[in-house]
């Protein structure tokens, strides 16, 4: 029962911490949002959008990214009317570790050579991976009480085992 109420308590903060809209500040302003989307199986080759910041350079580029301490290169260009494309290997090697994630691209600051990205777990994710928890962890749990349990045996039971095993006794 504390498991269930624990497992509440962890969706209902999960779903009001994504409800939030967050907002990411770097060096004291808030920084501007080029395009962001859940990354699906339809994403692996391209993704495109529309550059909301209205930051990124026309033509092919190499769209260097940032999320914490990793980097990524990613093949970008400008197919017109302020629409972007992102492919190539890397693009799809990301998607494929970052499967169902919501990611936010932001355009570059002042003084950085790159774009940042931040990364984050989808509802639906999340609470099926608790629900993934919660199923192994109650299976573990009845498996190790019925292990504890010794059933009785009924007393016939267990003397036609006997009988049945017992070697011949000869007599004298």
């Amino acid at each position: 029962m504390w498991f269930m109420v624990c497992l509440a308590n962890a969706i209902t903060f999960q779903s009001s911490y994504f409800s939030e809209k967050k907002s990411v500040v770097c060096g004291g302003e808030e920084m501007a949002t080029i395009g962001e989307v859940n990354l699906t199986e339809r994403h692996e080759m391209q993704w495109k959008f529309s550059d909301g910041s209205r930051t990124l350079a026309g033509g092919r580029i190499v769209l260097k990214v940032k999320h914490r301490s990793q980097r990524w290169d990613f093949e970008c260009k400008s197919v017109g009317g302020g629409v972007f494309c992102i492919s190539g290997s890397a693009w799809g090697s990301f998607v494929r570790q970052n499967m169902d994630a919501m990611l936010t691209l932001y355009a570059k600051e002042d003084g950085e050579d790159f774009h940042r990205i931040r990364l984050r777990l989808q509802h639906s994710s999340f609470v099926a991976a608790l629900l993934r928890l919660f199923s192994f962890v109650m299976f573990e749990f009845i498996n190790g009480m019925l292990s504890f349990i010794q059933l009785p045996v009924p007393w016939g039971v267990e003397q036609r085992q006997n009988t049945q095993t017992a070697e011949p006794v000869s007599s004298y």
